[in-house]
């Protein structure tokens, strides 16, 4: 008889509710109970709107549950995040832009996911911002204007531009706050 390994992730009646009861509510993870052993690989998979974004982000410690229990290596989060966060790791398939986040939110989730001081993120989200802007001007007017108007989502603005880089990626994305059609 083999021992089983230790839980590393475990989540219990998970929930996350975005809006409000006057204007709507999305529920966006509803209920999820999730245990996770060392040696396990788990995959999110689903169609958009699934839920698998928010349920990273509230894995990470990046959103507050709306009800349940999330613990990482034995710490609760939110409460220990801190010490969860030291043994979590996060690799995604390939850079990209989560398209149901403002450009913001998107520099927010990467910078919790590498423990990043709140006040270096704000003046990096900030300094990110003034490239996007510096970038823009450099866009044919059409193309920002179709990207501004939602005709042209993000991904095809990105694609259009035959950006070859990550890091052109990231410092040519430029347009309004929040992604076209949210």
């Amino acid at each position: 008889m083999s021992t089983r390994e230790p839980i590393l992730l475990e989540t219990q009646g998970l929930v996350k509710i975005f809006g409000d009861r006057n204007r709507g509510e999305i529920r966006a993870v509803d209920g999820l109970d999730l245990t996770v052993h060392a040696g396990e690989m788990v995959g999110l998979v689903g169609p958009d709107g699934a839920g698998k974004t928010t349920t990273m982000r509230l894995l990470c410690g990046g959103l507050q549950p709306t009800s349940g229990k999330i613990k990482v290596a034995g710490y609760e989060i939110p409460r220990q995040v801190e010490h969860a966060r030291e043994h979590i790791g996060y690799l995604a398939q390939r850079f990209s832009l989560y398209g149901d986040l403002t450009i913001t939110e998107n520099l927010e989730f990467f910078g919790e996911g590498f423990d990043m001081p709140e006040q270096e993120m704000k003046a990096r989200t900030q300094e990110m911002r003034a490239k996007v802007v510096e970038a823009e001007a450099q866009v044919p007017q059409a193309m920002a204007e179709a990207f501004r108007s939602g005709n042209l989502g993000i991904m095809d603005y990105v694609k259009m531009k035959n950006i070859q880089s990550d890091t052109q990626m990231r410092e040519s994305i430029a347009g309004p706050e929040k992604h076209p059609g949210h």
